[in-house]
């Protein structure tokens, strides 16, 4: 692979010049697959002499300059030379060499880089407090993808609010349960010991983790949780599921928050008649038409009577 590599690097040389862009492109296609790969020994010459090329001439490109060289510390690094690294990396900021191993995937190699530019904000004159709690929040990302939980959990108190809310939000997204779960209680902790509690932010909460909970399977634990919020907002989690197809959990909450609605004397006439409507939706799209009538009215309506001819 390593000799057809540099015979293809040779016809492009040939073909086009060494420093032509076609001959940069193509051998930084070459260096980015080696690496796709992880064949470091074969992706090493190339990607020096894409350095080399990149870094000379009159005025070299400082953005290429700067991908050849990352590539170089990637190499070093996953190759396990770890002063070479160094050596490439100190014209690097400590941040886009984490993002390098990070945006690859690379958790346990981003770790350190990450840590390191943490070290750098905090040793600051006046540390910037979002972009520490940015950095920490990233950090607890990592060693979750990387296994590391404890190290993760260690992190939390040093994230705002809207740090904390944000890596919540992304296990979330990316259905990633356990995580989310574990970050969506620590969020509902922390709203509930705010000085000025918000009660909104509160019930949102128990909402998410409601959901998540169903998400894994566990009806009883995601009952436990939206209970402790009011039938309104019991009725706002079955919309959730009903907009996202999960019927028989929509069906089974819209049923529990109906009950809940009814024994609620204080509660708004609206979250019964949103529940109602609800559920006949829910018997509708499960085939039912006869007991979504006993709901409300259908949601399939009947075609309007032909005009009579005169």
């Amino acid at each position: 692979a390593a000799v057809a590599a540099q015979e293809l690097v040779d016809v492009l040389n040939a073909e086009f010049g060494p420093g032509h862009g076609r001959t940069m492109w193509g051998l930084k296609l070459l260096v980015q697959t080696l690496l796709r790969r992880g064949v470091w020994a074969e992706a090493e010459p190339l990607a020096l002499e894409l350095w080399k090329r990149r870094s000379s001439g009159d005025d070299p490109d400082a953005k290429s300059v700067k991908e050849a060289r990352k590539a170089l510390v990637y190499i070093y690094v996953l190759w396990g030379k770890q002063d070479k690294a160094d050596e490439w990396a100190s014209k690097l900021a400590t941040s886009e060499i984490a993002d390098l191993f990070i945006n690859n995937q690379q958790w346990r190699a981003a770790v350190p880089y990450q840590r390191k530019y943490i070290a750098e904000i905090e040793a600051a004159e006046k540390p910037n407090a979002k972009r520490l709690s940015r950095a920490r929040r990233l950090l607890a990302y990592v060693h979750e993808q990387s296994g590391q939980r404890d190290l993760a959990l260690a992190l939390l108190d040093g994230l705002s609010h809207e740090d904390l809310v944000s890596l919540a939000n992304t296990f979330f997204e990316d259905k990633s349960w356990e995580p989310a779960r574990r970050y969506g209680v620590a969020l509902l902790e922390r709203r509930r010991a705010a000085k000025k509690p918000i009660l909104a932010d509160i019930h949102a909460a128990l909402r998410t983790l409601a959901y998540i909970e169903e998400s894994m399977g566990r009806p009883k634990e995601a009952r436990e949780w939206i209970t402790q919020a009011p039938p309104v907002e019991h009725a706002g989690l079955v919309g959730f599921f009903v907009q996202d197809h999960h019927w028989e959990a929509a069906k089974r909450h819209a049923l529990d928050a109906l009950a809940r609605a009814r024994a609620a004397k204080a509660e708004s006439p609206d979250t019964e008649e949103a529940l109602r409507t609800a559920l006949a939706h829910i018997y509708i799209e499960a085939g039912k038409p006869a007991e979504a009538r006993e709901w409300g009215e259908p949601l399939v309506t009947k075609p309007p009577p032909a005009e009579k001819e005169d």
